[in-house]
C-alpha cells in the first residue's frame, strides 16, 4: 500500500465553521507537500487510489491535476459505478477502462456544462493550485467547478480509468437536490465570474461562447429551480438575471405562472 512506503505525519486542524472552500484552503495551506488530494468526510479512498494517483503524476509531469474514478453508494448499496467516465462521455469526452491519459485541447470546454471531477477523487499541484488562487472563499458551493475551470488553463489532467474512491449519497449531500436553488445560483455565478476574468483566463472566442453557452443554460436552470421555490424565491432570481442582462430568459411568463402556483398551494395546504 501506499501509505507502507511513504513516511507523513497525519496533522488535524481544527477551525471555526467557514465554510467548504475555507476549510479546503486551511488543509492545504497546513501542509508543503507539492501534490495535494482531497478527502470529504462522507466519503472513502479505495486502497490504491493514492498509489495509483501518484504514478499518473509522475507518469505526466505536464499535468497540473490527476484524478481516478469514482463509485456511489448509500448505506444499503452502489447506486452508480464509472461516474467520471459516464459524466465525461456526456460531454464528448472519451475515457476508456484500464488506461491512463493525459486529457485533450478540450478539456476547459468539457468542464464548462458540469463537473465530472469529484473533489475526492483527484490529487493536484499545489504550484498550479497557487497560482489560482486556491479555492475561492466567498462561494459556498460549486467551488470545486471554478477551481477546475481555472486550473484547466494551466495544464492538462491525467485520468485513471480505475476506480479509486467512493462518494457516499445521502440528505447530507450538498450536491442534494433539496439544495436544487443554492446549486443552481452559484453555478450561474462560477460562469459569470469566468467570463469576467475571460482576459486573464486567456479565453479563445471559442472557449468564450462556450462558457455564455454554459451561463445561459445556467439561467434557465436558476429561474426553473426558483420559481417552484415560490414567488420570493423567483423575484430574487429575477433580479440577479436582470443584473447579468438575461432579461428574455428572466421575463417569460411561465416562470412568474409557476412562482404564483407554488406560492398558492403551499398557502392552501397551510389553512
Amino acid at each position: 500500500m501506499w501509505q507502507e512506503s511513504n513516511d507523513l505525519k497525519v496533522r488535524m486542524v481544527s477551525q471555526g465553521h467557514a465554510g467548504l472552500p475555507a476549510a479546503r484552503n486551511s488543509g492545504i495551506f497546513a501542509t508543503q507537500q507539492s501534490w495535494i488530494a482531497l478527502l470529504d468526510a462522507d466519503d472513502v479512498w479505495c486502497p490504491i487510489h493514492l498509489a495509483l494517483l501518484e504514478s499518473a503524476a509522475e507518469s505526466f509531469p505536464e499535468s497540473v491535476l490527476v484524478f481516478g474514478d469514482i463509485y456511489i453508494f448509500s448505506e444499503t448499496a452502489v447506486v452508480c459505478e464509472w461516474f467520471s467516465r459516464k459524466k465525461a462521455a456526456m460531454r464528448g469526452v472519451s475515457m476508456q477502462e484500464g488506461k491512463c491519459y493525459l486529457s485533450g485541447s478540450g478539456l476547459y470546454e468539457s468542464l464548462v456544462m458540469g463537473n465530472y471531477i469529484v473533489p475526492s477523487g483527484l490529487m493536484f499541484s499545489r504550484q498550479a493550485a497557487a497560482l489560482i488562487g486556491f479555492f475561492d472563499e466567498n462561494l459556498k458551493v460549486m467551488e470545486d467547478s471554478d477551481f477546475l475551470l481555472r486550473l484547466s488553463r494551466l495544464g492538462g489532467f491525467a485520468y485513471v480509468a480505475n476506480m479509486t474512491a467512493g462518494c457516499r449519497s445521502h440528505e447530507g449531500n450538498i450536491t442534494h437536490e433539496k439544495n436544487l436553488l443554492q446549486n443552481n445560483y452559484f453555478a450561474f455565478q462560477v460562469l459569470r465570474e469566468i467570463l469576467n476574468d475571460s482576459c486573464q483566463l486567456a479565453l479563445n472566442e471559442s472557449e468564450k461562447e462556450v462558457t455564455r453557452e454554459g451561463q445561459s443554460m445556467m439561467a434557465e436552470n436558476l429561474i426553473y429551480s426558483a420559481s417552484i421555490s415560490g414567488l420570493v424565491a423567483y423575484m430574487k432570481a429575477l433580479f440577479i438575471l436582470f443584473g447579468a442582462g438575461f432579461y428574455g430568459k428572466a421575463l417569460n411568463p411561465k416562470n412568474f405562472i409557476r412562482a404564483l402556483f407554488y406560492t398558492l398551494n403551499r398557502v392552501s395546504r397551510n389553512d
